[in-house]
């Protein structure tokens, strides 16, 4: 199957498998990386990661808070 390289909305109440996750967010493999070296929480459950919506909506919040902050 081909990857899929459609962005699309990251719903808060949605758990997605990690590719589609960043399928969905656009991320690529290195920005993906840094975000969780930042803080965004991955799940692990049978050998399979999972980012939940919710997660990346605070992560986001709490960059652009800091980003903001700095800029001031």
């Amino acid at each position: 199957m081909a990857k899929s390289t459609t962005t699309g909305p990251i719903e808060a109440d949605a758990l997605y498998p990690m590719a589609e996750f960043q399928s969905r967010s656009g991320l690529g493999e290195w920005a993906l990386r840094q975000a969780r070296r930042a803080g965004l929480p991955v799940l692990r459950l049978h050998g399979r990661a999972f980012i939940r919506g919710s997660d990346f909506h605070a992560y986001v919040d709490r960059q652009t808070s800091q980003q903001n902050g700095n800029a001031q």
